[in-house]
């Protein structure tokens, strides 16, 4: 409000304000859907993988980059002392094969969805993910992220609301172009690919 960024608040978990953790816990809802559109090649998923400091798990990180959603470290601008604008979320889970502007659309509208509805901010993980248990996970709510573009596409078509952030036939015709992505890129050997996707784009 009054021009103040609006995603920090010191006195709550992460300093993340309750705006800003409703707008978290809507990525993470639709984080599945999500990578369809932010990480959208055959050869994406290989670096959304534990251990990739991509995004090793769907889950809100305090500077924590194993995480889809990461919290950094609050440093100070050249413009400003001030923490709160320096604090921001950071989304690791977009890459190089995407379309700027379907992915930051995406993005966005997944979080609005979250503060549309009102969520909880999800609890911040500042470990790795990849060491806790069944139990712990369920109690950070780590989940994965789809292992192939397949996947992706098929979270995308299962996911309602983020098949209407597409109008049908944007739909239709982004579904159709990554299908054929597939297609082509059915068994191809995994460095082949990385270098026909370096020479694209």
């Amino acid at each position: 409000t009054e021009g103040r960024p609006a995603l920090y608040d010191a006195t709550r978990p992460g300093s993340l304000s309750e705006l800003g953790g409703q707008f978290a816990a809507g990525m993470l809802r639709h984080a599945a859907a999500l990578s369809a559109l932010t990480a959208p090649s055959p050869i994406s998923a290989a670096r959304l993988a534990p251990h990739h400091w991509g995004a090793g798990a769907v889950c809100l990180g305090l500077q924590n980059r194993e995480a889809l959603l990461r919290i950094p470290p609050l440093v100070p601008t050249e413009d400003s002392e001030d923490p709160a604008r320096a604090l921001r979320l950071e989304y690791r889970a977009a890459d190089a094969a995407a379309n700027p502007y379907l992915a930051l659309g995406a993005v966005l509208r997944a979080g609005l969805e979250g503060v549309r509805a009102q969520l909880d901010q999800p609890p911040l993980l500042e470990r790795d993910p990849a060491t806790l248990d069944a139990s712990e996970a369920r109690r950070f709510g780590v989940g994965e992220l789809p292992a192939t573009l397949e996947g992706a596409l098929a979270a995308l078509a299962a996911d309602e609301r983020a098949r209407a952030w597409l109008s049908p036939l944007m739909y239709e015709a982004y579904l159709a172009v990554k299908r054929s992505e597939v297609q082509a890129a059915t068994g191809a050997d995994p460095a082949e690919l990385c270098a026909r996707y370096a020479q694209i784009y």
